[in-house]
């Protein structure tokens, strides 16, 4: 985690995914647009929350997985 220098969590909003809080949280904190941002999750309700907050968003079907397979040594 220290790698990020803004994270979002459940205890952060009040209204959980599938609503797009989150979302807009952290578009605000970036002061960004929907088109400048991308949202990728592992469960369909993250396609929905995506969706609901109007960004890009894409579903890779085991995360951990993937980014294991092509994280740089």
């Amino acid at each position: 985690l220290d790698k990020f220098d803004f994270i979002v969590g459940r205890e952060d909003v009040r209204r959980w995914k599938p609503e797009p809080e989150g979302l807009i949280v952290i578009k605000n904190h970036y002061g960004i647009e929907n088109d400048e941002m991308l949202y990728i999750g592992d469960m369909k309700k993250d396609i929905l929350t995506g969706d609901n907050a109007g960004v890009d968003t894409y579903l890779i079907d085991d995360l951990i997985e993937y980014v294991k397979a092509h994280k740089e040594n």
